[in-house]
């Protein structure tokens, strides 16, 4: 019981912030590093899919032709 208090005590003081703390925390962190923080993981994700795109894995170049096997049966 005693240390269930005693994290609860620690929460309450971990998470106070006064308002003096808090308008130096955001004076230091500029506009502009908040919009790269928002956008740059979706800018690595639209990266990875145009190299992923760049990379010519086909094995068919010449337009070649399915295996008769694979092809639907018309009767």
């Amino acid at each position: 019981m005693v240390a269930l208090l005693k994290i609860i005590e620690y929460a309450k003081n971990a998470f106070s912030m006064n308002m003096d703390e808090l308008q130096t925390s955001l004076n230091s962190f500029s506009i502009w590093q908040a919009i790269l923080w928002c956008y740059y993981p979706m800018a690595m994700l639209v990266a990875l899919e145009l190299l992923a795109r760049s990379i010519d894995d086909d094995d068919d170049q010449d337009g070649g032709k399915m295996v008769p096997a694979l092809q639907s049966y018309s009767a």
